[in-house]
């Protein structure tokens, strides 16, 4: 479920963009050096020029399809992956199952993603047919996360990764250690077009095409203790790939500042549709012997995954022997709903399958920074 309160974070930060492209539009500069909004006879509703906004003249002849340039390049990227419902332990400061009058406060366990990095590849071709632009990117980011919790008397320990299923009465876990890996590839496919009706300072390049996603998860979670005193182990292994394409929506928008300079954003909006597979195993292994219980839960479920991505930052360019050298620098946040989510499981007997949620029901969202160059000719 979405936050509302993140929602209208959202629509503000949309809002503000609005306003402030509007206002610096609001202030083109006429031939006469004086300002468009100060200029009586400025009609903010006139027509642009049409052969400014038209690349593609009635005369064939003044057409040149595919003799635009080509950029190229890459963007090192330094990203932390959030997820909902990473908890792996719940730590009682006393045992909840002691007997008697019991008081006990608990706190859960998460593993949380550092930032780490990543890195994003693109190429684009200018000019294709009629004034529309091609490009392609790809972009690979990996990370894992990991955390331990140990019991000290008179403190309780609690997988919340292990069936609900299990008995564990009479059961002492004394340590819980967890980790959490994602891989995260995706690539787009984008044709452009220029609204080049703003002005020299102006640039706003709506875009559109598909794009693609695989994103492999996998957990795993290792709990200790002892089992009517003897030694007893509770293993988790989840894993799950999600592959998903879908059509990609957005525009970018350049203002130039100086001497090369100009300050740049992205906003794009993307509806997937693909498949979830993957297999939840629980491995409890007690007493004598040892009495094993292997239980494994495989999911394999389509699912539709809508995103949005949002960039902003600085870049420079500088004309060198022919060719247009480019590096920029700026921050980016990236969010997918209905990800894969390891499913939780609390019961016994004929409810042994059900889980308090579905497998595809967690939100992924990746933020950070970027740091590119690229070449142009």
């Amino acid at each position: 479920m979405i936050n509302s309160s993140f929602l209208k974070k959202v629509f503000t930060f949309f809002a503000a963009c609005v306003l402030s492209t509007t206002l610096t539009f609001a202030d083109y500069y006429n031939q006469n050096g004086i300002p468009a909004r100060c200029d009586p006879n400025y009609n903010p509703c006139a027509p642009c020029d049409p052969y400014e906004c038209d690349p593609c003249p009635s005369d064939p002849s003044d057409r040149c399809d595919m003799c635009g340039g080509f950029e190229a390049g890459i963007d090192f990227i330094f990203w932390q992956a959030c997820f909902n419902n990473l908890d792996y332990a719940i730590k009682f400061d006393t045992d909840p199952n002691a007997g008697g009058n019991v008081t006990a406060r608990s706190k859960y366990q998460y593993l949380e993603h550092c930032f780490d990095p990543g890195f994003r590849v693109y190429a684009k071709k200018l000019d294709v047919w009629c004034g529309w632009d091609l490009s392609g990117s790809y972009t690979y980011y990996w990370s894992k996360a990991k955390n331990k919790v140990t019991q000290v008397s008179p403190e309780a320990i609690f997988s919340t990764l292990n069936h609900g299923g299990f008995d564990l009465s009479g059961n002492t876990i004394t340590e819980i250690e967890a980790a959490h890996c994602v891989r995260y590839q995706s690539f787009d496919v984008l044709f452009h077009y220029d609204l080049n009706c703003f002005g020299p300072c102006h640039s706003l390049t709506p875009f559109w095409g598909i794009e693609g996603v695989k994103l492999e998860q996998e957990i795993i979670s290792n709990a200790d203790g002892q089992f009517s005193g003897q030694e007893a182990t509770y293993d988790v292994a989840w894993d799950s790939e999600l592959l998903a394409l879908g059509l990609k929506l957005g525009t970018d928008y350049f203002y130039k500042l100086r001497c090369g300079l100009s300050w740049f954003t992205r906003a794009s909006f993307t509806v997937l549709a693909g498949r979830n597979r993957g297999a939840n195993n629980q491995i409890r292994a007690a007493g004598t012997g040892p009495t094993i219980t292997d239980l494994t839960f495989k999911t394999c479920d389509d699912v539709c995954v809508p995103g949005f991505h949002l960039m902003t930052g600085l870049s420079y360019e500088k004309e060198w022997c022919g060719k247009t050298l480019r590096a920029r620098i700026g921050y980016e946040f990236l969010d997918w709903w209905n990800v894969p989510q390891i499913r939780r499981f609390t019961r016994a007997g004929d409810e042994i399958g059900v889980s308090t949620h579905g497998p595809n029901d967690s939100n992924l969202g990746l933020h950070g920074l970027f740091v590119g160059v690229g070449l142009g000719y």
